[in-house]
């Protein structure tokens, strides 16, 4: 994930995204923020982790015969 935030016109677009898509989901990045993630305790990961990929939270999609 770092390695690609690397490349020099990403900031760029990461702040056009959030200023485009404010409000919505797509204004983050999905990855995370690889400086913001390495400051996170592991009590603050899990806890994410366990609010947000939970089976409650998915949505299925059936289409077809």
């Amino acid at each position: 994930m770092k390695g690609v935030l690397e490349n020099p016109s990403r900031p760029f677009c990461e702040i056009m995204k959030q200023e485009l898509f404010k409000g919505t989901s797509y204004q983050y990045n999905s990855g995370g923020d690889p400086e913001a993630i390495t400051e996170l305790s592991h009590e603050e990961l899990l806890a994410y982790y366990k609010k947000y990929y939970h089976p409650s939270n998915a949505t299925i999609y059936s289409y077809g015969d």
